[in-house]
C-alpha cells in the first residue's frame, strides 16, 4: 500500500531473536505520533515504512530495539531514511534503578547535552575530525510508558557492534580510549567555560542505582555465578565471599561525586562502542548507550572497559599503555579549550585514585560480567522475575574471564 500513513511490513529476522521479537512490531501510539512527525519533517509524501525487531537473546534488557526504514516510492526524489529506535519496556521493573529515569537520562544526553557539547567545541574551534560527536537524534518521546529515542541507524553507514565474545584489537581499544578521554574532558571544559549550565544540568546527575536491600540481594545472587566457578575447598572461594561484602559497601562510595568527577558513561565496554572498518582497518568508533551516565570518578569508565571487555593477556600487554594514551589525549584535547589538565586533574591524584579503585574491576566481574557475557541459550527472561531473584549461570567464556580476574586481583593484593 502506497500512501502517507505508516504502512508496516514485518519480517522474520532469524532464530537469534527472542520469540517475542518475532511477533508483530507494534509501537506505542505516542511513539507513532513522534515517528510520523519525523517522517513528515523530512518531506516524505508517498512512502512505505518497514519495522524490524533487533532484539537478541541476552541483549538490551532495558529496552526494545527496532530498525525502521522509511522509503519514498513516488516522485522524482527517491528519499530513504533508516532509523534505530529504542523504546522502554512498559511495565518492566528492573528494581536496581528506575527504568524511566535511565531512559530520560539518555534522552537528555541525545536531545540536549550533545548540542551543548557541539556548541562548546565549535566555540573552541575544534576541527570536525577531532570532535567528540554523537549518533544523530531525530526525535524523542517522553510520555510515561512510551519513552523512546529515534536515532540514526549507524549500520546503514557501515558501523557494526563488536561481538562481546570476541577479543578486541589494540587498534579498536586505542580508538575507544581516545573517545573516552574526549568525553571526560568535555566535563572539565563545560565546568570551566559554562559553569552555570554545568552546575544546574550536569553536576546533579548522580548515579541512579538504588543501593538498598534489593541491591544486596542482587549482588549476592549474581556473585554466586563466580562462587560456582571455585570449589568451596579452594581458598579463593572464601576470599571471594569476603569480597562480596566489600563490594556491596564500596559501590556507592565509588559512584559518589567527588572533586575531580566527570560525567561518566557508566557502561563503557566494547559492545557499547560501534566500529566502522575500511580497507582492512578501523576508520572510526562511536560510543552509544548513555542510559546510566553519572557524575563520578573517571576511573570507573576506564576500569570498566578493561575488565568488562578484555582478557588477561590483553590487559597485561596493553592496559598501562592505554591508560597513558587516555591521559595524553585528554591533555591535548583540553588545550583546545585553554585548559591545563594538571589544574583540573593532577596526574598524581589521578594515579592514586586509579590504584585505590582498581578493584572496581573485580567488583564488576562479580556483579555485571555474568550478564555481559551470558550466552544466548543461558540468558534469563527479565520480564518473568525481578533481577534480584534470578540466578544467572555463567558460560565457559565467563568462567575463563572471571578466573583470570580473580587470579589477577589476588596477585595484586586486593583479594
Amino acid at each position: 500500500m502506497l500512501n502517507n500513513k505508516l504502512d508496516v511490513s514485518n519480517k522474520e529476522i532469524g532464530s537469534a531473536i527472542t520469540d517475542a521479537a518475532e511477533n508483530e512490531v507494534i509501537l506505542s501510539a505516542d511513539l507513532e505520533v513522534v515517528l510520523l512527525k519525523v517522517i513528515e519533517d523530512h518531506d516524505f509524501k508517498n512512502y512505505t515504512v518497514n519495522k524490524k525487531s533487533m532484539m537478541i537473546r541476552g541483549e538490551g534488557f532495558m529496552g526494545r530495539l527496532y530498525e525502521i526504514k522509511v522509503k519514498e516510492v513516488a516522485g522524482e526524489e527517491k528519499l530513504e531514511m533508516n532509523f534505530f529506535v529504542k523504546c522502554i519496556y512498559p511495565g518492566v521493573d528492573v528494581v536496581l534503578f528506575p527504568v524511566r529515569g535511565v531512559f530520560m537520562r539518555e534522552i537528555f544526553v541525545y536531545e540536549e547535552l550533545s548540542k551543548v557539547y557541539e556548541s562548546l567545541q565549535t566555540d573552541a574551534g575544534v576541527p570536525l575530525e577531532d570532535r567528540y560527536d554523537f549518533v544523530k537524534c531525530f526525535g524523542v518521546c517522553k510520555n510515561e510508558g512510551s519513552e523512546a529515542l529515534i536515532l540514526e541507524n549507524m549500520t546503514a553507514k557501515g558501523y557494526k557492534t563488536y561481538n562481546k565474545n570476541d577479543s578486541i584489537s589494540l587498534e579498536f581499544a586505542r580508538l575507544c580510549m581516545i573517545r573516552l578521554a574526549k568525553f571526560h574532558a568535555l566535563s572539565y571544559a563545560l565546568e570551566t567555560l559554562r559553569p552555570e549550565y554545568f552546575r544546574t544540568k550536569v553536576e546533579p546527575l548522580a548515579t541512579q542505582y538504588q543501593f538498598d536491600d534489593n541491591w544486596t540481594r542482587y549482588v549476592w545472587n549474581t556473585a554466586q555465578a563466580t562462587l560456582d566457578v571455585f570449589e568451596p575447598t579452594d581458598p579463593r572461594h572464601q576470599k571471594i565471599r569476603d569480597f562480596v561484602d566489600k563490594t556491596i559497601q564500596k559501590f556507592p562510595v565509588y559512584f559518589a561525586r567527588a572533586d575531580r568527577s566527570v560525567l561518566c558513561h557508566g557502561d563503557y565496554r566494547p559492545s557499547n562502542v560501534l566500529m566502522k572498518e575500511k580497507d582492512g582497518g578501523l576508520s572510526g568508533v562511536m560510543p552509544v548507550d548513555y542510559q546510566i551516565v553519572q557524575m563520578c570518578t573517571p576511573i570507573i569508565d576506564l576500569v570498566y572497559f578493561f575488565f568488562a571487555g578484555t582478557d588477561r593477556a590483553f590487559r597485561n600487554a596493553h592496559m598501562n599503555d592505554l591508560k597513558k594514551l587516555y591521559r595524553e589525549t585528554m591533555c591535548t584535547f583540553l588545550k583546545r579549550f585553554d585548559i591545563d589538565l594538571e589544574e583540573v586533574s593532577p596526574t598524581a591524584e589521578f594515579e592514586q585514585d586509579y590504584k585505590d579503585k582498581l578493584d572496581y574491576g573485580l567488583m564488576i566481574g562479580l556483579v555485571f560480567l555474568p550478564y555481559i557475557l551470558v550466552p544466548a541459550e543461558l540468558a534469563p527472561d527479565l520480564s518473568s522475575a525481578p533481577v534480584t531473584e534470578i540466578r544467572i549461570r555463567g558460560g565457559s567464556l565467563f568462567q575463563q574471564r572471571i578466573t583470570e580476574i580473580v587470579d589477577d586481583f589476588e596477585l595484586w593484593g586486593y583479594l
